[in-house]
């Protein structure tokens, strides 16, 4: 072989190989978030709004409870 040939082989070689290293780089990074980073946030996310509901079931709750015995007083004054 030619040195001119043997230079355009290693070349494409160097080529080949920085490519399928950046391809699997990105592909590592894709799968990294698609599995790991994003479940974690979510995860995170929903716990916060399940915390956030439980908090407005219990205020509700309160409310609801509150409204009744208010309204049993009134009428309790009522009949008196």
């Amino acid at each position: 072989m030619k040195a001119e040939n043997i230079d355009i082989r290693t070349q494409k070689i160097r080529q080949f190989i920085i490519i399928y290293l950046v391809f699997y780089t990105v592909l590592f990074f894709f799968f990294y978030w698609a599995f790991v980073k994003i479940p974690k946030a979510y995860q995170k996310e929903q716990a916060l709004a399940s915390l956030k509901l439980n908090e407005f079931l219990e205020n509700t709750a309160k409310l609801i409870l509150w409204c009744s015995k208010f309204k049993q007083r009134k009428m309790s004054k009522r009949n008196q």
